[in-house]
């Protein structure tokens, strides 16, 4: 197979060492990288490969058949002036041509630019997102040869996206939703929540609405396009989870503001902490049951939660997010089986239990009115479920 390569990188070698030389956060497979120096995250497609990290500064990935490219770098920040400066060096460098616009990146100065360049004897074309932060400027790019990029183009926006500077940034939306939308949503408006007799206020924009909608098809689109279950499917079972990854980062911010109003309801309900889980949980049991349709037939958190809809994966998501932010661990579980989708809580309580990673989770049914760790008889055969770590 030979590699499609970008013009300055060495000879590509795949090795235990290279491997080794980025530090991973879960399973390293997974693609969920973490480079300590520069201390940046990234959760590449399944099956992408390390393809150059002698230089920590300059670490290069592949897809699995050698055609599309994702490069990270980290420059010092004395060595440009200003982002333009940056964006100069490589457009020069390259040759590059395209079009390029500012925006913010958890609140520093950003530029995304979809540029044409020549690598070696082949002409390419990739999205290049600039990257002003503390000590070091970051360029993350992600391109492809111009006869494939069509093909790849969800699957460089979503690597990209993938990218977060530093730990708390991975519970932010990536550097691609934030420029589709700024983050903080600038045109916030207060929506009511309804939880019992009580009605919650939510500020939310419609535009970060949007914004989730478009990153959901779009993880939907590469989902559907590369890793289909089946002996043809590659590993689709990691690439669900990095479906559902993608969709917990890009909310988790965005339901936070619901976490103070869901407190205070619990405080006035005098519900106990240990309780707090199942009572949350027959809140969400009360949506009315939709599905959006799409790609991805997946609603957005906050239009479940503003709605009081969604279906099984929809609302445990919400769950999740809500478990998390209010100090309980919790996955998803998923099924190609079933066709369904569960959430496991780590708290004490009788019922079925779901074992993963060492740990066994109680189970919790969202769209039937069952108590928490009740699940249907048909469905009860945990080697029918995939378990989603979507931290």
């Amino acid at each position: 197979m030979r590699l499609f390569r970008f013009p300055h990188i060495p000879a590509l070698v795949l090795c235990a060492v290279l491997l080794s030389a980025v530090a991973s956060v879960g399973e390293l497979h997974a693609r969920r990288l973490h480079n300590e120096q520069y201390e940046y995250y990234i959760d590449l497609p399944v099956g992408w490969n390390v393809i150059d990290a002698e230089d920590l500064s300059n670490v290069g990935f592949a897809d699995p058949h050698g055609r599309a490219v994702v490069q990270v770098f980290a420059f010092e920040r004395e060595r440009f002036g200003s982002m333009q400066e940056l964006v100069g060096y490589f457009r020069n460098r390259y040759e590059a041509r395209g079009e390029e616009s500012e925006f913010r990146y958890q609140g520093s100065a950003a530029v995304l630019a979809d540029l044409s360049f020549a690598a070696g004897p082949h002409p390419a074309r990739g999205y290049f997102t600039f990257i002003a932060s503390g000590e070091y400027w970051y360029v993350v790019s992600g391109f492809a040869p111009v006869d494939d990029y069509e093909v790849y183009h969800d699957t460089l926006l979503s690597a990209v996206d993938s990218f977060a500077l530093g730990e708390v940034a991975r519970r932010y939306p990536g550097p691609i939703s934030q420029f589709y939308y700024p983050y903080p949503a600038p045109n916030q408006q207060e929506f009511e929540v309804a939880l019992d007799e009580y009605a919650l206020p939510l500020p939310a924009d419609e535009g970060e609405i949007e914004a989730s909608e478009v990153l959901i098809e779009r993880e939907a689109r590469l989902l559907n396009t590369w890793y289909q279950p089946g002996p043809r499917g590659g590993d689709w079972e990691n690439a669900w989870r990095r479906f559902y990854r993608a969709i917990y980062r890009d909310n988790f911010m965005r339901l936070a503001p619901l976490v103070p109003e869901l407190l205070r309801y619990f405080a006035h309900e005098q519900v106990a902490g240990d309780d707090v889980p199942a009572e949350l949980l027959r809140w969400l049991q009360g949506f009315a049951y939709r599905r959006v349709g799409g790609e991805a037939d997946v609603q957005a958190p906050l239009s479940s939660l503003i709605s009081g809809s969604g279906d099984c994966d929809s609302l445990g998501v919400v769950y999740a997010i809500l478990l998390h932010h209010l100090g309980y661990d919790a996955i998803l579980m998923v099924s190609h089986r079933f066709g369904h989708a569960i959430v496991g809580v780590d708290i004490p309580g009788s019922g079925a239990r779901f074992p993963f990673e060492g740990r066994e989770w109680l189970v919790a049914e969202l769209t039937a009115p069952v108590a928490i760790g009740q699940i249907d008889r048909d469905q009860a055969d945990p080697a029918g479920w995939i378990g989603v770590d979507l931290r």
